[in-house]
This record gives C-alpha cells, structure tokens and sequence, in this order.
C-alpha cells in the first residue's frame, strides 16, 4: 500500500525581487538517497505566490523512513 503525501506552497514573505524558487527533496533517512525532487515554478516580485501542489507516493510500511528537505533559490 502506497500513500502520497501533498505539499502546498504558497507564498514567500518579504524577499528581494529577484526571480525566486522553491525545490523540494524527498529523501531516504535509511541511506539518505535522494528518491524525488519537485520545483516550484520561478516567480518575481518581493511577495512572490505560487499556489502549487506537489505530490510524493511513499511506500506504507517505511513513512517514517522518508525526510523532505526545502531548498529557496534566487535567480
């Protein structure tokens, strides 16, 4: 049995206007291997607003053998 785990991002506060993303990493905590990555869309402006969902499927019998990891770039 698989669940899927569902990240909502939706803003950023008080950033300066550069073209900003944010990246999403799913990662085993048993070997820290990099499983999923998903990316935000690139937004400008100082309160940048996305709106969008990631979807990650996990294996039932392992879901506190997973750790997301949130990374924000400027461009």
């Amino acid at each position: 049995m698989y669940y899927t785990i569902v990240i909502f991002i939706r803003r950023h506060l008080r950033i300066s206007y550069t073209d900003y993303q944010v990246t999403i990493e799913l990662y085993s905590s048993a070997s820290h291997v990099r499983l999923d990555t998903k990316s935000t869309s690139i937004q400008s402006g100082e309160n940048p607003i996305w709106n969008e969902a990631f979807l990650f499927s996990l294996d039932s019998d392992q879901l506190d053998d997973y750790y997301l990891e949130f990374t924000g770039k400027s461009r």
